[in-house]
């Protein structure tokens, strides 16, 4: 059995941290709506159209099956 020391540093601890309640809270919304939680390889496409930004509203989301090469996500206003 191989042993390894990984040596992080504090930027990368709280990237690690950041992460972990990302998910935490996508995990809770799930919950809340009843819908099965699936992880989202960060490798994976997501389709999100051109006029999504920080000043239109309402942004939606709609998740089809998984591909070979995308998440199924598609973000649109």
């Amino acid at each position: 059995m191989n042993n390894y020391l990984y040596e992080l540093n504090m930027s990368q601890i709280n990237s690690w941290l950041s992460l972990l309640k990302l998910i935490a809270e996508q995990k809770e919304i799930c919950k809340k709506y009843r819908a099965p939680y699936l992880e989202t390889p960060l490798e994976l496409k997501v389709g999100i159209a051109r006029n999504v930004s920080g000043k239109v509203y309402p942004i939606n989301g709609l998740r089809h099956n998984p591909t070979s090469d995308t998440t199924g996500w598609y973000i649109w206003v």
